[in-house]
């Protein structure tokens, strides 16, 4: 989801990207001709000091899954500062969490080919996420095990910024059974698995 603050003030996606991304591309002169904002532009709170990143995430309202104030928030200060460039209060997390995690099915895939010769094949193996909690998706992002993977983009086209915005929470899937209460693994071949 894309952030919901500050309230007033958020900057759009173009120019929070020139002032916090970094370069991508550049053009024979050496102007930019694209930006990307990524996760190598944040710095963790209690990590050690990335130079690069402009911005720390950090935790607002947080003791434990059970424990966190809902008036909370995901925020990315300006380094050094409390100046917040961006956040995803907690209230709109959670509406987003519980529409797409209470329950839900991973199913792996392999793609193979190029060219138009493309196939793609899922399973057999499927895990299943059974019974969430947002106070474990808050737990889970604490450990890192939930993770904040922003890929928003600024390129230049014809004179004028285009803006791409890709704002992502992930969560790699040898760690899920942070986030669900049941994790259960079915075979696709076998009915009786499931």
């Amino acid at each position: 989801p894309q952030p919901d603050l500050p309230e007033t003030g958020r900057l759009s996606t173009v120019d929070f990207v020139l002032k916090y991304g970094h370069i991508h591309t550049t053009d024979e002169g050496g102007n930019p001709t694209s930006y990307y904002f990524t996760s190598g532009d944040i710095q963790r709170e209690n990590e050690d000091d990335k130079p690069s990143a402009k911005l720390e995430l950090v935790l607002e309202g947080f003791t434990d899954a059970k424990h966190f104030d809902p008036n909370g928030m995901i925020a990315l200060y300006e380094k050094g500062t409390r100046n917040l460039a961006a956040g995803w209060s907690y209230l709109k997390l959670l509406g987003h969490w519980q529409r797409k995690h209470n329950r839900a099915a991973y199913v792996p895939y392999l793609r193979e080919g190029e060219d138009g010769n493309t196939s793609v094949e899922f399973g057999p193996l499927i895990t299943l996420g059974i019974s969430t909690s947002f106070g474990l998706f808050l737990q889970a992002f604490k450990e890192g095990k939930a993770v904040y993977d922003p890929g928003d983009k600024a390129t230049l086209t014809n004179g004028k910024w285009t803006p791409h915005a890709r704002s992502q929470f992930r969560i790699n899937l040898n760690d899920v059974a942070a986030i669900y209460g049941e994790v259960r693994e079915v075979d696709m071949r076998d009915p009786e698995s499931y």
